[in-house]
């Protein structure tokens, strides 16, 4: 009888294609390294600080109070700008300011705006050097704002935004964006673009080998009618630029995300389409390959790549446009799947998962962080009650298991007090992984 038990419980763990759910509630054994995140005091200065893996113990990375915490583009997942973990995850780069009166810290002054600085220290506190210093460059005319900044994929060099006022006075034009990029060991700044007229601009990736910047940039909002209200739509578009012979390719899309290898690119949408989300091969010299992912009909999707395989956990929730005035307030409808990206095959983890945020998967694809449901606020808005959320630890084994929401908390490990409920931008002080 047991030997008869034994083998239908395999097969019937077989048949789902996922992990049997754990009846035990053992925690997950935290591995080595730390969370870089942004701790910003009350109306105060911010800093860097590195958190253990087991969230028992924080610490500061950083003590100027002049991190520049750059805000996130309401249309690009991901933390908010300042700082920047290399490959290999043992050095953070990260923004300063200048601060001429100390009294008032919170604004730079100057010709230059956003952040003069830029440091690199090892993720122990050791070895912190400045690698650029705006006010010692020759810059552009007008006011200049220093932006998003990335590593290079071999971890050599950093790549920064410039902005600078558009030359035509008509209070429509986009700014002018430059590339600069600097080598960290020597110092060395390199020029990588003419000025191109650009506004929000996130640097995605930059492909040493292939020559090439990956970014997302936005210039004039274009209206969007719908039943007689107007909504500002900007003109987002994915653009790899090739400094070597100032080529680029280009597609509208709002909000994408590039793969660790900077090969893949997923577009969950496009201004003013009704173009389903896809993948986009980035293949030499023009990418010519899309790939059409398989989600239910006016869903959304958000995506958390992995490391060491074409693969990626998506999140997929009804579309909601235009947005409702408590659109966010609550949990929407969620189904997490596992995409392999060289098929488009999306294979369904788990069919509820409403209260679940996945923010990052650790380089080692073994871990994830995700904001999971812990109860509710007593405090009442207008949308009711405002659900509150934590982040955990969990392992990446138990959250594609059948695992209920409820048993993946009790395992995981807790590494934030609740907060209220962030929808789709979950966390966004949270850098990434050290070693």
């Amino acid at each position: 009888m047991l030997l008869l038990l034994a083998v239908l419980s395999g097969c019937s763990a077989k048949a789902t294609g996922r992990p049997r759910a754990r009846t035990d509630e053992a925690r997950v054994t935290p591995p080595s390294g730390g969370l870089v995140y942004f701790r910003k005091l009350p109306h105060g200065p911010t800093d860097l600080w590195i958190q253990s893996l087991d969230g028992k113990t924080h610490h500061p990375l950083t003590s100027s109070g002049r991190v520049v915490l750059l805000p996130r583009n309401g249309f690009m997942p991901g933390p908010w700008g300042g700082a920047a973990i290399s490959p290999e995850g043992r050095r953070v780069a990260y923004a300063e300011f200048e601060v001429e009166d100390a009294s008032s810290p919170s604004t730079s002054r100057g010709p230059v705006g956003g952040w003069t600085a830029l440091f690199v220290v090892n993720a122990d506190g050791t070895a912190r050097r400045k690698v650029v210093d705006l006010r010692q460059q020759p810059l552009p005319e007008g006011k200049v704002r220093a932006g998003s900044f990335i590593w290079s994929d071999d971890g050599r060099n950093l790549v920064y935004v410039l902005k600078a006022p558009s030359t035509k006075d008509d209070g429509w034009s986009c700014p002018h964006v430059t590339l600069q990029s600097v080598d960290v060991e020597s110092g060395r700044v390199t020029p990588l673009s003419e000025a191109q007229p650009l506004s929000h601009v996130t640097l995605l990736g930059w492909a040493v080998a292939r020559g090439e910047v990956s970014l997302y940039g936005a210039c004039t909002p274009l209206p969007e009618v719908d039943s007689g209200i107007t909504y500002p739509i900007p003109e987002g578009r994915f653009i790899v630029f090739r400094p070597g012979d100032g080529t680029s390719w280009q597609q509208r899309a709002l909000a994408p995300s590039l793969s660790p290898r900077g090969t893949l690119v997923f577009i969950p949408s496009r201004p003013r389409s009704q173009a389903p989300p896809s993948l986009q091969r980035l293949e030499s010299p023009e990418p010519t390959r899309e790939i059409p992912l398989e989600l239910p009909a006016r869903y959304e999707a958000r995506l958390a790549w992995l490391h060491h395989s074409p693969t990626a956990l998506v999140s997929a929730s009804p579309g909601a446009w235009p947005p409702g005035e408590c659109d966010g307030a609550h949990p929407r409808q969620r189904i997490l799947f596992r995409l392999d990206a060289e098929t488009g095959l999306l294979h369904r983890v788990r069919d509820e998962a409403s209260g679940l945020n996945v923010v990052a998967v650790s380089p080692d694809d073994r871990y994830v962080l995700v904001g999971l449901l812990t109860g509710e606020s007593s405090v009442i808005f207008i949308c009711g009650q405002v659900p509150l959320e934590a982040l955990y630890l969990v392992s990446r084994e138990d959250l594609e298991s059948e695992l209920s929401l409820d048993a993946l908390r009790r395992r995981a490990v807790p590494l934030t007090p609740p907060r209220q409920w962030s929808s789709s931008g979950a966390f966004p002080e949270y850098v990434g992984w050290v070693r």
